[in-house]
């Protein structure tokens, strides 16, 4: 373990969050074999990062997804940012999972990259994303476009709405009825009906469930669509 540890001004702080002891010590190896950054901190946990990274003050954090424990790789991404706004984060994974990755892109991640990098290319992806870059191994990558190709049908789907039906059809998703999306709304019941109407119109499908659902996926990006987890759909 190497927290804490006392670096040159001009070296570039990196801390090491994995439970994998062989993997979190490889990385720290590599870190410290580079001559331009220096591992100040190598933690098995969510909690443990918690507990020590901010003292360590490290520039930039490899987080692996997969965390044992209360506290996976997403909620320590979370937490982290919010103590340590600055720090840059980049994601260890040795899945394949898009919703995953976009999960932990939208709260902050900078870069995504694989375990099955080879381990000498590691330290110029940490230069990478010091620098502002982003960087994914290309199995991520992939899995960028391939979610992207996917979701463009319920984007186009959500373009064809007016912004009232957007913000109606977000509320049904978040599982609000008529006379509840109306008084969030200011409008009555019979508007918020004939909202829906040319909700179901547009989207060519027939009731509630199927209308959130052409949409929803959206949530994953952040980019439009509802914005909150719905509580269910209920059929009206």
């Amino acid at each position: 373990r190497c927290a804490f540890v006392e670096t040159e001004p001009n070296k570039l702080r990196v801390a090491v969050v994995e439970d994998q002891a062989d993997c979190r010590d490889s990385l720290a190896f590599l870190i410290n074999q580079a001559p331009d950054m220096a591992c100040v901190a190598a933690v098995a946990s969510g909690e443990e990062a918690l507990a020590q990274l901010p003292a360590a003050q490290p520039g930039l954090v490899l987080l692996d997804i997969t965390l044992a424990g209360p506290m996976n790789g997403v909620g320590c991404l979370l937490e982290l940012k919010r103590r340590l706004p600055a720090v840059q984060v980049v994601m260890l994974t040795a899945s394949n999972d898009p919703e995953t990755v976009f999960a932990c892109l939208r709260r902050g991640a900078i870069g995504y990259l694989h375990k099955g990098l080879p381990p000498e290319r590691i330290p110029d992806r940490i230069r990478e994303a010091a620098e502002g870059g982003s960087p994914m191994t290309p199995e991520i990558a992939r899995l960028v476009t391939a979610f992207f190709q996917r979701l463009a049908p319920a984007a186009q789907e959500w373009e064809r709405l007016t912004s009232r039906e957007q913000e109606v059809l977000g509320l049904l998703a978040k599982g609000l009825y008529k006379k509840e999306i109306a008084d969030r709304l200011g409008i009555s019941e019979d508007t918020v009906r004939t909202h829906c109407a040319h909700i179901y119109q547009k989207l060519h499908v027939t009731c509630r469930g199927e209308a959130v659902a052409e949409v929803v996926p959206l949530e994953t990006l952040s980019v439009g669509g509802p914005a909150s987890h719905h509580r269910g759909h209920r059929h009206e």
